[in-house]
């Protein structure tokens, strides 16, 4: 059955779950690139303009990657011909010229720190028998999102603890930018509402570090999911990682091709819509087996995944450029150009020659640490509060 023929289901939903596909789809071709020595494409024609080097080399670069003990992936945008800011700034969605600017030169960075001698590899891998504090504990992370010299938002995921802090003056500035209205005043009506905040919201806007402990806050979650009825965090299925992405890069192999080495430069070419139905399909399969079936914990049954709505997505092909540094990942560029090639045949696809989503990768990064500019703020007792004044609002309904 397909999926537009299910009753009660919400198109937007299904055409949302069809664009992350889409969107998720380029980094597991990448991937898949070196998961095989060649690829098949759409005929015997496409597989003899694949050699076998070319797979080989991304295969080591992946093998390695797998392998680091650390890694820091950044995100940001690249527009040569200036068609990217010009899309951002037409039509009733526009940012404007300084919230393009902003948008231009921002990047959002996450590092992957394992726990102990864990690597990126071994730590995707689930533990069934591992309550979800113990997963938690097992590796740290990072992320900063910053716009040129500032730094926006920052997060560390330390030893189980959460590290937060923003510059709300820099968020001021984009909203204004694009013509919404600033967050500060809206913290400030809060510490009022509630002021047992009051000092938590001057630490924020002062960009002081809040912190959150992780582990008392799981179990007060499980606790008041007990009471209400529903399954607890720990109780949720779990997924072998990497098995997972070794079945996706399996399954989107044949539809991707890669040709080029020299130095170090490899060009991808992605049948997009093949591609990523043959990655929803893996997905399904993955969601429907884990124990007690993730898929039905989030609400999606297993044709829905299996039928995304992809919105008229054609093959393409969607391109895409790998570099490598010696025997590691260096970038990863998808060229937003080649977007037209993919969209539906019936919706005019915006200029975009000349702009990328560009993915610089990083394969031994810095140790993760705690900050030292932390707040004196018990966080945990503000939400046990809460909690405490939720879980007893379910005991008495």
């Amino acid at each position: 059955m397909s999926v537009s023929t299910l009753p009660g289901r919400s198109r937007s939903r299904r055409h949302r779950l069809g664009l992350t596909l889409t969107a998720a789809v380029l980094p597991l071709t990448l991937a898949a690139c070196g998961s095989t020595a060649s690829t098949t494409g759409s005929g015997a024609a496409s597989a003899q303009n694949v050699a076998s080097s070319p797979g080989d080399d991304i295969g080591k670069a992946y093998d390695n990657l797998m392998n680091a003990k650390s890694a820091t992936f950044t995100l940001s945008l690249e527009d040569k011909d200036g068609n990217l800011k010009k899309a951002a700034t037409q039509g009733k969605d526009s940012l404007g010229g300084a919230g393009a600017d902003a948008l231009l030169d921002g990047s959002v960075s996450i590092t992957i720190d394992p726990s102990g001698d864990l690597t990126l590899g071994q730590v995707s891998n689930a533990d069934p028998g591992a309550s979800l504090q113990d997963s938690i504990s097992r590796v740290n992370l990072a992320m900063a999102v910053k716009t040129g010299d500032k730094d926006v938002l920052g997060l560390r995921l330390v030893d189980g603890t959460l590290f937060a802090r923003v510059d709300l003056g820099a968020i001021d500035e984009i909203t204004a930018a694009t013509g919404n209205d600033p967050v500060s005043p809206s913290l400030d009506g809060a510490g009022q509402s509630l002021p047992q905040l009051g000092q938590a919201i001057t630490d924020l806007k002062a960009g002081t570090w809040l912190r959150l402990d992780l582990a008392p806050l799981v179990g007060q979650l499980e606790s008041l999911s007990g009471a209400a009825g529903g399954a607890t965090p720990s109780a949720m299925p779990q997924l072998d990682g990497q098995k997972l992405a070794t079945d996706l890069m399996a399954a989107v192999t044949p539809f991707t091709e890669v040709t080029g080495g020299k130095d170090g430069k490899y060009d991808v070419s992605v049948q997009a819509r093949s591609a990523v139905t043959a990655a929803a399909n893996v997905l399904a399969d993955a969601l429907g087996t884990a124990a007690g079936g993730l898929g039905e914990s989030f609400g999606l049954s297993a044709d829905e995944l299996r039928n995304p709505d992809l919105g008229g997505l054609r093959d393409g092909p969607l391109k895409a450029t790998v570099e490598l540094n010696g025997d590691s990942f260096s970038k990863m560029t998808l060229d937003l150009g080649s977007v037209k090639d993919v969209a539906p045949a019936d919706e005019t696809a915006p200029e975009l020659a000349g702009s990328s989503v560009v993915l610089d990768i990083k394969d031994d990064a810095d140790e993760i640490k705690a900050p030292e500019d932390v707040s004196s703020v018990d966080l945990n007792a503000l939400i046990t509060q809460f909690l405490g004044a939720l879980g007893g609002g379910l005991t008495a309904s």
